[in-house]
């Protein structure tokens, strides 16, 4: 290998991982930059409901606290029949109907997190006839 070809060679690595550098650097800014983007998006997304939600309240004459406060008593509600299905090991097809409806209802309102793992954890329990007959 000659000399010429031994500082063209480490010159095109050199200029090659410089490059490489870059390209990591830029990505990364690529990242950040589009992280920001779908923050600021989420941002604007929510207080664009947030502003829809309150037009909606106005209209229907409903109180924001007022609908705040259904909601939490259908999650009260929700919990509490989850609580005692898991704790009892069994649903009746009834209990389960009404359970359902409670979920939908409760979805609907904008119900959190919580309230649904309790309900995704209760569905899955065994349904029975209250004489223990399963269906």
């Amino acid at each position: 290998m000659s000399l010429t070809s031994y500082w063209f060679d480490l010159l095109f690595g050199l200029i090659s991982a410089a490059l490489l550098a870059y390209c990591r650097c830029l990505s990364n800014k690529i990242k950040k930059y589009h992280k920001m983007l779908e923050e600021r998006n989420r941002e604007d997304i929510e207080d664009l409901i947030e502003e829809k939600l309150k037009k909606i309240y106005e209209e229907l004459g409903i109180d924001e606290n007022k609908f705040d406060a259904i909601k939490e008593r259908y999650k009260y509600k929700l919990v509490r029949s989850c609580e005692e299905y898991l704790e009892k090991g069994y649903m009746t097809p009834d209990e389960y109907s009404a359970l359902s409806e409670l979920w939908k209802t409760y979805h609907d309102l904008g119900g959190n997190s919580q309230g649904e793992d309790y309900y995704h954890r209760t569905e899955k329990l065994p349904i029975h006839e209250e004489k223990g007959e399963t269906n």
